[in-house]
């Protein structure tokens, strides 16, 4: 491609900047526990957000994790995290989005003290790098979408785009020098997280604008724009920033469309292990090291609780998880297999959090298993605005309904933020019995957290006990009926 070019004079100008003391982190190390307590100051349930969201992009499993918080009646949020490398978490409060710094094995206890226009600002005393980082971020690299837009002038071409990245990476660099000259932070952390924001953005902003650009031009165009150009080497770093796992993620999109191409006619089984097949090698003619191991775990996370998985698979993954050097990658999967084995439970966070909820706490879910005792409850989370869940109400559910008595199977959809009106006529439509209700905010937000949900839509297995069996499991024609026939198998 011609904007290889461009790619390299970035690469040389990165090459040739000084560099600090990098900290002594590695993928390879041990994961160690970190637990983050966020605090609202002053806070007022009335009016203040009861749930946030944090999220993050580990070198990890999969490309985004992320999990729903509610507040508890003082206003304070907990969650407990594992990482071995400085990490990147992002929090969403509001219609704000803060970013979180946070160096593994340490614990981060944060106020958020409230500004004048309603935002908030960090306070973190005993964690002083969280603040600097946060403050950095903010003087070199404020986010200003109008102003990018304005100086591509509606290009779309990928040199145009490129270089007005380069460009902009270019001037944040400067300002990260001036405030390194001034001395303004002691800790080298701050410079070289800085650093490697300023790098990682250029590719991920590039990608994002790619996207944007080239889904007008088709698939093909897009390909092009995200194959890879960076080469087969992706670095173990010790400092960590989320634009990276994105850009490596995008890559893959581009490298496996081919896969989907020539497997997309095929149907079943013979689709799975082709698709599987192609996969491995369009990696493996990529990639090497660590960004190799990185897309292997993704795929083998997505792809395990599929069932039937392809031919093989659980085979190479228990030789993965023998041969990655990278307990980050290796951790979470081999847990997820020893539960789909049989050989440990999975972690219960519903039953963990619901004792700890007062009767005072607006949760539904009670009282539905009680009606439904000695039925298999299947509890799904949708929207009136989420088109794959109108999809799978109007063309999956209405056979999965049919196929079992409705005295051993209860179906119960929860709807969220979705308008009265609109909400009937959908229901209303619906060719299969059911039983519906709508959420309220309230109720969102301690459902969102007992359960995990990050998307839509969401559902949620319990057995004839009323014991939660999957937080999280895959919906009609995606893996529900095999789990609902070992229920009532």
């Amino acid at each position: 491609m011609k904007h290889l070019s461009t790619i390299l004079l970035l690469a040389i100008l990165f090459a040739c900047h000084s560099t600090p003391p990098m900290p002594e982190y590695s993928y390879r190390d041990e994961l160690q526990s970190s637990t983050i307590h966020l605090q609202l100051e002053d806070f007022d349930a009335s009016v203040d957000p009861l749930g946030i969201t944090l999220f993050w992009y580990p070198w990890h499993t999969q490309d985004q994790k992320s999990i729903n918080l509610t507040a508890d009646r003082s206003g304070r949020f907990t969650f407990e995290t594992t990482a071995n490398v400085v990490t990147n978490y992002s929090l969403i409060l509001g219609s704000k989005i803060y970013d979180l710094v946070l160096p593994p094995g340490e614990d981060l206890t944060i106020r958020l003290v409230r500004k004048d226009d309603g935002t908030f600002v960090f306070k973190s005393p005993e964690n002083p790098l969280t603040e600097q980082i946060g403050e950095m971020i903010s003087i070199v690299a404020p986010l200003d979408w109008e102003a990018i837009n304005e100086k591509l002038g509606g290009s779309t071409d990928p040199d145009t785009i490129l270089a007005v990245n380069q460009q902009i990476a270019t001037q944040r660099l400067a300002r990260l020098d001036s405030l390194r000259k001034a001395n303004t932070y002691d800790n080298p952390l701050v410079y070289v997280y800085g650093e490697e924001f300023i790098k990682n953005k250029v590719r991920y902003d590039f990608n994002v604008q790619a996207l944007q650009k080239g889904m007008s031009s088709g698939q093909e165009e897009l390909s092009r724009l995200l194959i890879p150009t960076a080469g087969t080497v992706v670095a173990e770093k010790p400092v960590y920033n989320y634009e990276e796992i994105n850009d490596l993620s995008y890559q893959a999109m581009a490298l496996t469309h081919e896969c989907y191409l020539q497997t997309k006619s095929m149907k079943g089984q013979a689709r799975k292990d082709r698709y599987y097949e192609l996969y491995r090698k369009a990696i493996d003619s990529v990639y090497s090291g660590f960004g190799r191991d990185v897309l292997y775990a993704r795929f083998y996370d997505r792809q395990i609780m599929v069932e039937p998985t392809a031919t093989g698979l659980i085979e190479d993954l228990e030789n993965f998880l023998r041969q990655t050097p990278y307990p980050a990658l290796r951790v979470p999967l081999r847990e997820k297999l020893s539960v789909l084995k049989g050989e440990k439970s999975a972690h219960n966070q519903y039953i963990q959090q619901i004792e700890e909820l007062s009767n005072e706490e607006d949760n539904p879910i009670p009282a539905i298993l009680e009606k439904h005792k000695g039925k298999v409850v299947l509890i799904d989370f949708w929207g009136t605005w989420c088109s794959p869940c109108v999809s799978e109400l109007k063309n999956y559910y209405p056979a999965f309904a049919k196929k079992y008595d409705a005295d051993q199977v209860a179906l119960v959809f929860l709807a969220v933020k979705s308008p009265e009106n609109i909400w009937r006529k959908q229901i209303s439509e619906l060719t299969f019995s059911a039983e519906h209700h709508q959420l309220n905010e309230a109720q969102r937000a301690t459902l969102s957290n007992l359960f995990g949900i990050s998307g839509f839509p969401h559902h949620t297995l319990f057995d004839q006990s009323g014991k939660l069996v999957m937080a999280k499991v895959g919906g009609p024609g995606n893996g529900l009926e095999a789990q609902v026939d070992k229920l009532l198998d």
